[in-house]
């Protein structure tokens, strides 16, 4: 596993969390695949949750707005808790 799989998929679990969804650290969401989905090409949208997430004011509604908007941020159809 790389560093930046790593990372991504720390940043989409945690804000998969903040969302009241709960997943294990096996479950994989579309943008947690490294070969199909380069992290540069979605650094922006990593770097944005990783502020909002780590920011002193409560940011809940942005990250849900987020989550809701990026279906590969979330488990697939067919994932069960």
């Amino acid at each position: 596993m790389h560093e930046s799989e790593d990372l991504r998929g720390n940043v989409i679990r945690d804000l998969t969390a903040l969302n009241k969804i709960e997943v294990e650290p096996w479950d994989v969401a579309e943008l947690m695949d490294q070969e199909n989905n380069p992290i540069y090409e979605n650094s922006k949208l990593f770097n944005t949750i990783a502020e909002l997430t780590t920011s002193t004011y409560d940011r809940l509604a942005e990250l849900q707005a987020i989550y809701q908007k990026h279906v590969s941020l979330q488990m697939p159809g067919e994932w069960e808790p």
